[in-house]
């Protein structure tokens, strides 16, 4: 997996450390909502609690992608429209048998 988060080299500060911290962490379009209906969709029926870290899987499509030129280089972009998903709690420090099967 790669890690997302903005970094100073390429002109955006993060919020842990850097000279602007009124500035997001990770870069625009990094964040999802769902609504009732998504999440009932997902089986989800109480939000999980703020923090916890989940596994999302996703299918999308390309709805746009541009490369122009630009004074400093070029600056390149790509929409994606997420199609299909899922999400469970994460794996990573939780027992795989009561994630997978419920059982204790």
């Amino acid at each position: 997996m790669i890690n997302m988060k903005s970094s100073k080299s390429n002109g955006t500060m993060m919020t842990d450390g850097g000279d602007r911290p009124d500035q997001p962490a990770y870069p625009y379009g990094l964040e999802i909502r769902l609504d009732d209906e998504g999440l009932k969709k997902l089986g989800i029926k109480t939000p999980p609690a703020v923090g916890t870290r989940m596994d999302l899987c996703a299918m999308v499509t390309v709805v746009s992608a541009r490369q122009e030129q630009v004074k400093d280089g070029t600056d390149t972009s790509v929409s994606l429209q997420i199609t299909d998903m899922d999400l469970a709690a994460s794996v990573a420090g939780t027992d795989a048998a009561k994630v997978l099967f419920g059982k204790e």
